[in-house]
């Protein structure tokens, strides 16, 4: 059944998309403040020859008022036609699937930056006449050729294509299909799903500094200061669990500052898992998280 086999691939998606969206957000605002149009330096005014009067002297002072003001003018609403920016930019994920005997698809891994390489090797002695032999490491060494695979020159001609067009404020292209994520949700209650969860996390991520500062008692104790004065949570036991933390074989800042894709928001949410154990009372770690995020989303007023 080729419907049904299609609806299991779009859940498998589905659920994924919904699991890595939040790192997907963070790593566009990122893009987004490091690519917004800076406000142009105003030119230094050159400097002007003393003139002989009182008079003379306290015009040009005016002049020179107004000419800063109407310069600071220009510069602010130059700095508020880019308040709104929003760079047209997008992350093409890859994701390889596992099929059982039942045609069941099973998430095998994802790839944050697919190839969109069109070429496959073929051995030379299968390569068409007038091919060009080729020396590289491909097929272990054996002698080979790169062809045009039209598999992948139709796949992802559509992918890359349907991606700017939707990039662009197009409509979803025909060759698209849009999923319905309510319906492949992993949570029967949306606001207190998985993604509902990350969303919070990446939130947080963001306020503790991101990949630089995220991972430092200061950031930490940023991001969650409204567990600390609320939730009982004791700032000398957070310092300690951070710094263990660090030193457990997670990956160092200096990794984590590598990462294009901000992948750290993951890494935060392991650690907040571990700090929200040391809320009073806490007994399952799930439970204790959100907690935690509930008494911290910088989106909720809690006061």
């Amino acid at each position: 059944d080729e419907h049904k086999f299609l609806k299991s691939c779009d859940q498998v998606v589905a659920v994924l998309l919904q699991s890595i969206a939040p790192v997907l957000n963070v790593t566009y605002a990122r893009v987004a403040k490091e690519a917004k149009p800076k406000a142009k330096p105003r030119p230094k005014a050159s400097a002007r020859r003393s003139l002989i009067g009182s008079s003379l002297r306290v015009r040009r002072s005016r002049e020179d008022a107004e000419d800063d003001s109407d310069s600071g003018a220009a510069e602010a609403a130059e700095e508020d036609d880019n308040a709104d920016f929003e760079p047209k930019c997008f992350q093409m994920v890859g994701v390889d699937v596992l099929i059982d005997e039942h045609l069941q698809p099973w998430l095998l891994e994802v790839n944050s930056r697919p190839s969109m390489d069109i070429e496959e090797p073929v051995r030379w002695d299968q390569a068409p006449e007038g091919s060009r032999r080729c020396t590289c490491r491909d097929m272990d060494g054996e002698d080979h050729v790169h062809l045009t695979s039209k598999v992948d020159l139709y796949v992802k001609s559509i992918a890359l294509r349907g991606a700017l067009q939707l990039a662009v404020g197009g409509q979803v292209p025909k060759d698209f299909v849009e999923l319905d994520f309510a319906e492949h949700g992993p949570s029967g209650d949306v606001d207190m799903g998985l993604g509902y969860t990350l969303q919070v996390i990446a939130r947080l991520y963001q306020v503790a500094g991101g990949a630089e500062k995220a991972f430092t008692t200061y950031g930490v104790r940023r991001a969650l200061a409204a567990a600390i004065g609320r939730a009982g949570l004791n700032p000398h036991d957070l310092d300690v669990a951070v710094k263990r933390w660090r030193h457990q074989g997670y990956r160092q800042s200096g990794d984590l500052q590598e990462d294009t894709a901000d992948i750290g928001v993951l890494d935060f949410a392991e650690l907040l898992m571990e700090v929200s154990m040391l809320l009073p009372g806490a007994d399952k770690p799930l439970d204790a998280l959100s907690v935690l995020i509930d008494c911290c989303d910088p989106d909720v007023d809690n006061d």
